[in-house]
């Protein structure tokens, strides 16, 4: 929504020559997220209709990823995909019927749809862990959807985040480099050096991404730096 006002009305054209002018500077898209960003009425528990709304929503972000150059979306949303109030017998049938649903209409435009465990101590009530994400990417079993990894969030999950890192190789697709508040890489407590070591073990050859918010009080570029710095030492 900071480019398009509505990102799904993007024509191919526009997100063509926005691809390209990111091209032009050697910076190559690889990532998209906040899929749901201002939608808070889109769940993927609700009713049937609005299910069948936040599929199609998907599929429009699908879409604008594949023709960005993008090859994941990655699915935090913890307030979209809450279980407030819906019988614990229910909430894995229809966890599966909808993700399988979301691969199958990310997958023709060349992007999966990666679910992001979100532990309670982030807002989250369902894929809390590592564990739980890779038991839905397995019980999904489609190629559209996959498994992303954040580093603040397994440094405030139930399990060593060696341990989790280890028991996902097969399936993570995508890894966030991030401390617990968005604060500047580096600076929140997470052992990025530790993680990169776990990442490089398992042989993973997918793309880490930095999140983090940008601090008005610091120089942004500087924060860059800084940022890309830490990444590539402890991620290179």
């Amino acid at each position: 929504t900071k480019v398009f006002a509505v990102p799904a009305e993007a024509s191919a054209a526009q997100l063509t020559a926005y691809r390209d002018a990111w091209k032009v500077r050697g910076i190559e898209i690889v990532a998209m997220q906040a899929l749901l960003f201002g939608r808070p009425e889109l769940t993927v528990f609700g009713a049937p209709q609005v299910r069948d709304a936040t599929l199609r929503h998907l599929a429009a972000m699908a879409r604008i990823g594949g023709q960005l150059g993008a090859h994941t979306l990655v699915f935090g949303s913890p307030r979209n995909r809450s279980v407030a109030g819906l019988p614990l017998s229910e909430v894995a049938p229809r966890a599966i019927e909808f993700f399988r649903a979301a691969g199958q209409a990310a997958a023709p435009h060349g992007v999966a749809l990666c679910i992001e465990p979100v532990p309670r101590a982030f807002g989250g009530d369902f894929v809390l862990s590592a564990r739980e994400a890779l038991a839905l990417v397995r019980d999904v079993d489609h190629p559209g959807f996959g498994l992303h990894l954040d580093a603040a969030a397994l440094t405030s999950g139930d399990e060593p985040p060696a341990a989790a890192v280890e028991r996902c190789a097969p399936a993570i697709r995508h890894f966030h480099a991030s401390e617990p508040g968005l604060v500047l890489l580096g600076e929140g407590g997470v052992d990025h050096r530790q993680l990169g070591r776990c990442l490089r073990a398992i042989g993973y050859r997918g793309t880490v991404s930095v999140e983090m918010l940008h601090d008005p009080a610091r120089d942004p570029l500087e924060g860059l730096r800084r940022a890309l710095g830490v990444l590539l030492d402890c991620y290179g």
